[in-house]
């Protein structure tokens, strides 16, 4: 489609309704140019607050969400992570651990490349002596490999009473069943960067590594579902993921290296990542399930300090207009021609609301590879 074309395409949409219709935008053009156009709506970018998804073969998309709504009455929240203080009547243990678990009815704390676990119900009895033979005792164990320093825990997983996980920044260990039993290596690679920056959907155990999300079938390598973005997230400090079994996603709570606060949803099904964006005063700092409206959802505890949860039916986070917007791509076309490949029809839907002179902004960034693409799409939309 040469830039005559599109133009004339382009024009041929202007001020067309989309408030509660299907618009089809005409969109293409040679692969060194950079097409923008601006359609009149009867909507605001603000009132696109469904999810949208995208198929698997999108590498990277950011979209619209749903607004924050407060939880009437504070919650009562089942949240995988556990991550409560733990002390010792008998035996002893570290005063600063950097995680905390519940596994077969012990508390295991984390400190340092070591990890302890109580005795088998008695959640404070940390006497690692008397009888070798007794399988109740309390036990302690260590991540460093034979000759070398090892690394500081950062993580402590328990998936049900089957496994145990014990993770640093840059591995990953495995317990089957009791606790006693001796660690296996997961990965020598890849590792998870934070506490709480892991979760369970029922089948893979997923988490935030440095070099972005992976998902672990026991007894599988963890995968990474995220390569494009390695580059981008490495260095970050911290995470708190959330499994959201009602949209079948990951929701990430970021902390870059910088100290920024970066956030993503994982659409599962289609392999879709999407960049979140929130108030800072409303931004979710944790989360779990909750039984809402006679379903269980997901809650998330907020900044503030106050519980909420995503309402595809609000259109603002508690009464802050949410930012919308949505970015697709790269789209890799198979023709194997990237002088002449085009998209030649980009479909969507936005829903009626309020009526807005702005309108929205359509815009396609184009380039000769997949990385030159991103690169001009990080510059453009920011």
């Amino acid at each position: 489609m040469d830039a005559e074309t599109y133009s004339n395409a382009a024009q041929g949409t202007v001020n067309q309704p989309l408030g509660g219709k299907e618009i089809r935008f005409p969109f293409g053009g040679q692969s060194s140019v950079i097409a923008s156009s601006r359609l009149g709506v009867s909507c605001t970018p603000a009132s696109v607050n469904v999810l949208l998804r995208s198929p698997g073969n999108w590498g990277r998309c950011g979209g619209t969400r749903p607004g924050l709504r407060r939880v009437a009455a504070p919650p009562d929240v089942a949240d995988q992570h556990e991550a409560s203080e733990v002390s010792a009547t008998k035996g002893a243990i570290p005063e600063r651990a950097t995680a905390y678990a519940r596994y077969r009815d012990r508390a295991v704390v984390a400190s340092g490349t070591m990890w302890y676990a109580s005795r088998i119900g008695a959640l404070d009895d940390f006497d690692y002596g008397g009888d070798r033979d007794d399988a109740a005792r309390a036990v302690a164990g260590s991540v460093a490999l034979a000759g070398r320093g090892g690394e500081e825990i950062t993580a402590l997983a328990a998936i049900a009473d089957s496994m145990l996980y014990v993770a640093t920044a840059r591995s990953l260990w495995r317990i089957d069943g009791e606790a006693v039993r001796s660690l296996a290596l997961a990965s020598d690679h890849v590792g998870i960067v934070g506490r709480h920056a892991w979760c369970w959907d029922g089948v893979r155990f997923w988490f935030w590594s440095d070099k972005g999300l992976y998902a672990l079938v026991a007894g599988e390598p963890p995968a990474n579902m995220t390569p494009h973005l390695e580059d981008e997230v490495r260095g970050w400090r911290d995470a708190v993921l959330v499994f959201d079994s009602e949209r079948n996603g990951i929701h990430v709570f970021g902390t870059d290296g910088a100290g920024t606060a970066t956030d993503w949803f994982y659409d599962i099904e289609n392999r879709a990542l999407w960049r979140m964006q929130y108030p800072a005063e409303k931004r979710p700092v944790a989360g779990g399930l909750a039984m809402l409206g006679g379903m269980n959802r997901v809650v998330f505890r907020c900044a503030d300090g106050v519980w909420r949860h995503w309402d595809e039916e609000q259109a603002d986070d508690d009464g802050t207009a949410v930012a919308s917007a949505l970015a697709m791509g790269p789209v890799a076309h198979t023709t194997g021609n990237t002088e002449n490949a085009f998209l030649a029809e980009l479909d969507f839907e936005m829903d009626e609301s309020v009526t807005s002179p702005s309108g929205a902004n359509v815009s396609g960034i184009v380039g000769r590879t997949t990385n030159e693409a991103i690169d001009a799409a990080k510059t453009f939309v920011g």
